[in-house]
């Protein structure tokens, strides 16, 4: 038994009070009474020797119990030192101001560290596989940001909750031209989404403003590919092209690493060689580059809208895409505007999973 606990059932048996134990250890001041009654503070050997004389017993069995009362003080210091080094933990491997700026979590108290270990705990060892197993595309030695890692994280969580077939890689390729189909359309993007999910992709839409993310390309496990956009930019062209990009990444066959990409087409020099392919398959899918430069050659450097969408058009292009792939190939993204329509809402209005744009995942 706890000296703390023993003195407890005592006093109450003979119903004296702290002030009464204060006279009998020799006038001690109350807090000090108080503190050993509670067990916060060790008796003197004096001290000792008057309790067992208040309570009929041995002054080894107050040393024993003395003794449990300090084991269990040591036993909850090292509760409450796991607990702080856990919460260290988490806060050094899980960006928790992050996932609570975008509201992607939340605590009642951002200081308690029982919230804090509620809350994200369960996180943490599926944090250490991602930061673990993830990489940008173009610098497989860079590590995350905060903003990415738990962007990504949130893609693959949305991710989870959904249902699909097995991915088939072979039907995937088959189906290359009805997606292709569904862009020269520009519309009917809820046929799209269905394409994709019957191929086993899960598609995710997560909003992340104020960085340069622009899709990933991750699996949950090696028959459930998952394709995660930001929509960072309103417009088809880019649309299309991030889109067939990440399917690439998904052709280029399973990867325990998340193939992140951020500004993508903005920097050809260092990628690896799965980006190059990747960027080439996308810009082949948007306009042949072949046409592009055709184009721009006939063009004489006079690159009229009209011009642009009536080539576009007899060589069954999208517009917006076509115009695209001759922005970057010429680095002039001030022309051709107009033909760049926005394609947010109509995407996030069908879409499977969406989170952002004032629309919460269900």
């Amino acid at each position: 038994m706890r000296l703390s606990d023993f003195l407890a059932v005592q006093l109450e048996q003979k119903g004296w009070a702290g002030a009464d134990v204060c006279a009998m250890l020799g006038g001690v001041p109350k807090s000090v009474a108080s503190k050993i009654i509670n067990g916060r503070q060790a008796p003197t050997l004096h001290q000792m020797s008057l309790l067992a004389k208040m309570f009929d017993v041995s002054i080894s069995e107050i040393v024993l119990m003395r003794q449990a009362d300090e084991r269990h003080s040591l036993e909850r210091g090292e509760n409450a030192q796991d607990k702080q080094m856990l919460v260290i933990d988490i806060f050094k491997t899980v960006p928790v101001s992050e996932m609570l700026k975008r509201r992607w979590a939340s605590v009642n108290d951002r200081t308690d560290p029982d919230e804090i270990i509620r809350v994200f705990g369960p996180m943490l060892q599926q944090y250490r596989q991602q930061n673990g197993l993830a990489h940008k595309s173009g610098d497989i030695q860079s590590s995350f940001t905060p903003t990415q890692s738990a962007w990504l994280f949130q893609v693959r969580r949305l991710a989870e909750r959904m249902s699909a077939p097995d991915f088939n890689h072979n039907a995937l390729e088959a189906s290359l031209d009805e997606v292709r189909k569904i862009m020269l359309e520009g519309k009917n993007f809820k046929r799209l989404f269905s394409l994709l999910s019957s191929l086993g992709i899960r598609i995710v839409f997560v909003e992340c403003q104020r960085s340069k993310i622009d899709g990933v390309c991750t699996w949950l496990d090696p028959k459930s590919p998952v394709i995660g956009m930001s929509l960072r930019f309103d417009r088809d062209d880019n649309f299309w092209f991030v889109l067939r990009h990440e399917i690439e990444h998904i052709l280029q066959g399973y990867s325990e690493q998340s193939t992140l990409d951020e500004n993508l087409g903005s920097n050809t020099i260092g990628l690896l060689k799965k980006e190059l392919s990747a960027n080439k398959a996308a810009s082949a899918f948007c306009a042949p580059q072949e046409l592009v430069e055709d184009f721009i050659g006939k063009s004489g450097g006079r690159l009229r809208e009209a011009e642009v969408a009536m080539f576009a058009n007899q060589n069954k292009l999208l517009a917006g895409a076509f115009a695209g792939q001759i922005q970057h190939r010429l680095n002039r993204y001030n022309i051709l505007r107009n033909l760049l329509k926005p394609i947010r809402e109509s995407i996030i209005s069908e879409a499977p999973m969406v989170d952002g744009w004032g629309r919460i995942p269900v």
